[in-house]
């Protein structure tokens, strides 16, 4: 692990700069990245049969709470709804399919019904009937 003062002293910019650099190239801040990926190693996890909470606990979080709270608000599903997703999708090209179902998933920083089939979108708007 590289430290931030490493950084500055051999980039010669403050802290601030390196951060908007880092910012600016990956789309995230460097203080986000050993979440980012902890949430991309549950996302690799969930394509195996291990249950939710081995997932969770695995990956770093506290509880199996702790990683679909943290799922849903980078990837705008939840770790049982992905893994549902994944595993609705044609067998036959499971493993090309896997990679592109994650590729569309990205980052917190794409939009979240790009990552759901159009079968799988619906009309969420509620009644209070």
């Amino acid at each position: 692990m590289v430290r931030s003062s490493e950084l500055e002293t051999t980039t010669g910019l403050t802290r601030y700069d390196l951060a908007r650099q880092f910012r600016a190239a990956f789309g995230t801040s460097p203080i986000a990245i050993p979440s980012l990926r902890r949430l991309d190693f549950a996302r690799t996890e969930l394509g195996r049969t291990r249950s939710l909470a081995d997932v969770a606990l695995a990956a770093g979080f506290a509880d199996q709470a702790h990683l679909t709270r943290k799922f849903k608000a980078a990837f705008g599903v939840t770790p049982a709804r992905y893994r549902e997703l994944e595993a609705g999708l044609d067998h036959q090209s499971r493993m090309g399919v896997s990679s592109a179902l994650a590729a569309r998933v990205g980052s917190k920083y794409s939009r979240r019904n790009a990552i759901l089939p159009a079968a799988a979108r619906r009309n969420t708007t509620y009644s209070w009937r």
